[in-house]
């Protein structure tokens, strides 16, 4: 399951908050046993597609032809358990919608989807809203890793989270991204498109850190504080660092594997 884990640190730069967890051994294994490991496999949409073709597909060999089918995923990389685990966290302890896995979205291996990691929506004070948000992967032992960026390093977290705070070209491509896709969200859509289309900067943002490292604030002062100066007072941001056990992070993908297949996280 996943744990909220232990406060490490709390950076606060005016409205924007920067928050530090760490995960336990435990932590870890339990996450990567159930909701990480289903979200990365997206089990819920192979069960969805059994269910739709059960009147179809009735002898063995095409039970067995179909279940080659579903599980013939590409090879997992750790980033991408790591925005998992990203999304998992959201979704339980921010209360955010992200509807589908971006898997289902890829046409061809290593194709680049738009916009950003994690878009969705997000149920706060009674109002549902557009959620965007960047995720970062560091095995690096630096405070704060490169990933992080600066000001004008390269796409680092701080500057894609500025782009997705000040580009309107970027949110007007989810916005449409999601509406195209509603279905079974739609009523929460139509309330965030609302909200929206009344202020393209009416929408939140969250920027994720997964690491390995000692947790040190180091990682999220700086661009907490960058981001003060250019958001708009309609657009909320927050950052979250969350720390692994030491030396984790090239063992993730192996380990959710192992974890769908019955064994030990």
């Amino acid at each position: 399951m996943i744990a909220l884990g232990k406060e490490c640190y709390h950076e606060i730069n005016g409205a924007i908050h920067g928050y530090g967890r760490k995960w336990s051994e435990k932590d870890l294994s339990s996450a990567l046993g159930n909701e990480v490991a289903d979200l990365v496999y997206d089990e819920s949409g192979n069960e969805q597609i059994r269910s739709i073709l059960a009147g179809v597909v009735a002898t063995e060999f095409e039970k067995a032809e179909l279940e080659k089918v579903l599980a013939s995923t590409d090879t997992i990389k750790d980033w991408q358990v790591g925005e998992a685990i990203a999304e998992c966290y959201l979704s339980k302890y921010r209360n955010c919608l992200f509807p589908w896995p971006d898997g289902r979205d890829v046409r061809r291996p290593k194709s680049s989807l738009p916009g950003a990691d994690l878009v969705g929506l997000i149920g706060e004070d009674g109002e549902t809203r557009f959620v965007f948000g960047e995720v970062k992967t560091s095995t690096e032992k630096k405070w704060p890793p490169q990933v992080c960026g600066g000001r004008s390093k390269g796409k680092g977290l701080g500057k894609q989270v500025r782009e997705l705070c000040c580009d309107e070209n970027i949110k007007n491509r989810i916005f449409l991204y999601l509406g195209h896709r509603a279905g079974a969200f739609a009523e929460q859509y139509k309330v965030a498109a609302r909200n929206f289309l009344l202020d393209r900067k009416d929408v939140h943002v969250v920027g994720f850190l997964v690491r390995d490292v000692d947790p040190r604030p180091e990682d999220l002062k700086s661009i907490v504080r960058s981001i003060s100066s250019v958001r708009s007072e309609k657009t909320s941001v927050e950052f979250w660092a969350l720390y692994l056990p030491n030396g984790k992070i090239n063992t993730l993908a192996e380990s959710v594997s192992m974890a769908r297949k019955g064994g030990a996280a």
